[in-house]
């Protein structure tokens, strides 16, 4: 039987004390993980909106005022160039992707008037809502044609108050079927100020 000198018993007891954190590191993070899911939290780290902590309220029949900051699985087409393109990470919409963060701009009936300067409402122009030709890594973006269109049953119109969001200015109104809830923040750690598409 060989006995280790001081030293290289210290160190075997440091890689052991290091071992044993990393474990329970691991098995907290875990943890966490399913808590967040549990309580419906997550972290937005998209620049679109502020990037931060929220919870999601689930709808359980109530509808969603004008304005109101919803969590939204997008349609296929939306999330194959989404993925494409890598503007969203992994999350729990189809495809594995993350829900879009985004208020709810206009629903059924509304007009939307579409145009490069921006996006108007029922006559209102919402702030920072110009459209852009390509994406911040110089790649061209999708875009719904100029004109006017009326918002179809069912459907809702998202919108990010930030000149850099990827919301419906590029893909139009998304079913309503897809929101997942409200989400209301919990810790906010910047404002939204999205630089590239998102």
């Amino acid at each position: 039987m060989t006995v280790a000198s001081p030293r290289t018993a210290r160190r075997l007891q440091r890689l052991r004390c290091l071992s044993l954190i990393a474990a329970v590191l691991v098995v907290a993070g875990g943890l966490a993980v399913v808590a967040a899911r549990v309580a419906d939290l997550w972290v937005n780290n998209t620049a679109s909106m502020p990037e931060g902590l929220y919870r999601l309220t689930r709808l359980a029949g109530r509808t969603v005022a004008r304005g109101t900051v919803v969590a939204v699985c997008p349609p296929s087409r939306v999330i194959a160039f989404a993925t494409a393109r890598r503007y969203l990470g992994p999350g729990r919409c189809p495809g594995n992707v993350e829900p879009l963060l985004k208020h709810v701009a206009a629903f059924a009936g509304d007009r939307v008037d579409v145009s490069e300067d921006g996006i108007r409402v029922n006559g209102t122009l919402l702030a920072n809502s110009g459209r852009f030709a390509h994406d911040c890594a110089g790649r061209a973006l999708q875009r719904i044609p100029a004109g006017s269109y009326t918002i179809a049953p069912h459907r809702v119109w998202l919108y990010a108050p930030v000149g850099r969001s990827w919301d419906s200015r590029y893909y139009g109104a998304v079913p309503d079927a897809g929101i997942l809830g409200i989400a209301q923040p919990v810790l906010i750690f910047g404002i939204g100020n999205a630089t590239c598409a998102s």
